[in-house]
């Protein structure tokens, strides 16, 4: 835990005493030494401090100033959600899905897997998944934002909110926790989660292809987006038929890596109806039924 200090008395600050609290009971204390001169600010590491339970706290400093009315700051902590490294993410968007991102990111900042802010795509009430395995057991943070400033608030502008939830789940895809739940009820420009990873999923069950594929939007004007996920690279390719069979358009996208993909589908020029999508990948293939208007 660190803490900026400004000195706001008339003198340089040499030496105060600096105490974490939660109630009556002392978390950190620390002796500061040092020379603040006039509205310096000094950031000052006190050190790791211990919380049982979601808690507020204060922090206090103890100098030999003549003003004591601003020498004590308050903050909240909320606890962690505990759960394994098998990370869901759902998000049911609104009319603005590119103002959306968000990420995980482990205890020392670094990411482990994000969705930029301009990158998701699709029309209001679509719902958008993401699966994610944290590498190793440790705290991490999920984190959304929204470069508007209103979250996934619809109904501020008269159409449906949206939706985030996160939530970890085992091996056999069973829930275990959730780890943050949005209802679209507010609006937010930034949220954040806490979450302790106590163990590694090893032994994930296979999603399949069927499972892990969706396209969005749909029903759609002109072009939309194929989004699925391989457990293991493999050749990949992608037809699209009308309902008496005949191929519309075929698209061979080589070998590809472990992961998710997006890849935008160009109807354009093409007759408004029903078509078939087949995704093919190693020995799986599926079928989805999209509308173009």
């Amino acid at each position: 835990m660190s803490v900026d200090m400004m000195n706001l008395g008339v003198t340089n600050l040499q030496y105060c005493t600096i105490a974490v609290m939660d109630g009556a009971t002392e978390l950190l204390s620390y002796d500061w030494s040092g020379d603040l001169d006039t509205y310096g600010v000094a950031n000052v590491d006190l050190g790791t401090a211990t919380f049982d339970s979601d808690t507020n706290f204060t922090i206090e400093i103890t100098s030999g100033d003549d003003n004591t009315a601003n020498n004590n700051s308050s903050g909240s902590v909320a606890l962690a959600t505990s759960g394994t490294s098998l990370i869901h993410i759902e998000i049911m968007i609104d009319s603005w899905p590119q103002e959306i991102g968000w990420s995980i990111t482990d205890a020392s900042g670094a990411v482990v897997q994000q969705v930029n802010i301009g990158e998701i795509a699709g029309e209001a009430e679509d719902v958008i998944e993401w699966w994610v395995n944290a590498p190793s057991e440790g705290c991490y943070t999920f984190m959304i934002e929204d470069s508007y400033g209103d979250g996934i608030n619809g109904s501020a502008w008269g159409v449906n909110d949206g939706y985030c939830t996160v939530k970890s789940y085992d091996d056999n895809l069973t829930f275990v926790s959730s780890i943050y739940d949005y209802d679209g009820s507010y609006q937010f420009e930034s949220e954040a989660a806490g979450m302790a990873v106590t163990s590694v999923n090893t032994g994930i069950q296979e999603l399949s292809l069927n499972e892990v594929t969706k396209v969005f939007p749909n029903p759609f004007s002109d072009q939309t987006t194929l989004q699925f996920s391989l457990n293991q690279a493999s050749n990949s390719s992608m037809t699209v038929r009308n309902l008496i069979g005949q191929q519309i358009m075929n698209l061979d996208f080589g070998t590809l890596q472990a992961g998710e993909h997006n890849r935008v589908l160009d109807f354009s020029g093409i007759t408004a109806g029903v078509y078939l999508i087949s995704l093919n990948a190693g020995e799986e293939t599926t079928t989805m039924r999209v509308t173009l208007k």
